[in-house]
């Protein structure tokens, strides 16, 4: 984690919630922008929803009072001298998703005995990729637009160029709700066969996989 100050990782992250939530919709809803999801004032006083963030942990942890990473997931093996990088360890791996990871059998090879083979997420966290919209340049004409992602764009220059009110940021001190990665996956959802390498980009099949690529 950088940790300098300035812009650091945490002085991005406002921006990397905003990228987020452009996958993940129920992030921030309703506010493309995040709002939410950044400080109160100048001083770097987060926003309840910044203060909960694992960023936001790794990169005040023992810095400021209160803030601490979850011992059981994360150790801190090395910080520099004037604090400006920190290094963790992660731990409690799943051992069974890196093997199914790592299995060749589970890459997918634009064709076969090619050398450009991408990886597949485990089946752990099918539950979450399964919730994503797929992440395309606005540029590409070589995909449909639909009306949603139109009036998704439309509200985040809106709310960028100041054109929203105080009742769009919602309640700073509402509570989040988060998913959570479920730790016992059953034995069948490891099977052998390979997931979809692709969506199907016909809307008229309003058809969507659940699998996802790395």
């Amino acid at each position: 984690v950088w940790a300098g100050g300035g812009g650091d990782d945490l002085a991005k992250s406002p921006h990397m919630a905003r990228i987020g939530n452009s996958i993940f919709r129920d992030m921030c809803p309703g506010d493309p922008t995040c709002s939410q999801f950044g400080f109160l004032d100048r001083h770097g006083t987060p926003t309840p929803m910044m203060a909960e963030s694992l960023l936001y942990k790794l990169h005040s942890h023992g810095q400021r009072p209160g803030v601490k990473v979850d011992p059981a997931l994360f150790r801190e093996v090395y910080t520099s001298r004037f604090k400006k990088v920190r290094i963790y360890k992660v731990l409690q791996v799943s051992k069974r998703s890196k093997q199914w990871v790592a299995d060749p059998k589970h890459r997918i090879c634009d064709a076969p005995g090619s050398w450009y083979c991408v990886g597949q997420y485990p089946p752990a966290l099918r539950p979450l990729i399964a919730r994503r919209i797929n992440f395309a340049q606005l540029e590409d004409f070589n995909k449909r637009r639909d009306d949603a992602a139109d009036k998704y764009v439309k509200t985040y220059m809106d709310h960028m160029s100041g054109k929203r009110s105080a009742a769009d940021l919602g309640n700073l001190d509402a509570p989040r709700e988060y998913f959570e990665v479920p730790w016992d996956v059953p034995d069948e959802e490891y099977d052998d066969a390979p997931e979809t390498a692709a969506e199907d980009d016909d809307p008229k099949k309003k058809k969507k996989t659940t699998a996802a690529t790395t």
